[in-house]
């Protein structure tokens, strides 16, 4: 919702987030309608989503989603179709790109959080194929 609100001012932006708990879906289009954010909220499981509902996505994030591995597994969809994946990885960074092979379709680049010195941020792109 906060990247939503940062775009609030640029026509044609659409964010979707998908969320399962209903509370949560409440309290989102709540401050969506506040913030005249332009963001979609979906009441379903981002296992259960189809990824061809939504347009070409550009982005995909998530915080506190699940361990790198399982979380480039659910964005995958909106990853092999040229979305980069932005995922606050907090201090745990390090060992969380180990599950990844040599021969893994992405590539990962480790990025300094801004607000905290410790923590990362891990980048997701689909790997070049050289």
């Amino acid at each position: 919702m906060v990247v939503a609100i940062q775009l609030a001012e640029i026509q044609g932006v659409e964010v979707h987030c998908i969320e399962s708990d209903q509370r949560k879906c409440a309290f989102l289009r709540a401050v969506a309608r506040a913030t005249a954010a332009p963001a979609h909220i979906h009441a379903a499981r981002i296992e259960t989503l189809d990824p061809t509902m939504l347009k070409p996505v550009d982005a995909v994030t998530a915080r506190a989603l699940a361990p790198l591995p399982r979380l480039v597994g659910l964005a995958s969809p909106w990853l092999t179709r040229g979305a980069i994946g932005i995922f606050p990885r907090g201090r745990s960074e390090a060992s969380s790109t180990e599950p990844f092979s040599d021969a893994s379709e992405f590539q990962f680049e480790s990025l300094p959080s801004k607000l905290d010195r410790d923590a990362r941020i891990v980048r997701v792109a689909v790997a070049d194929r050289e």
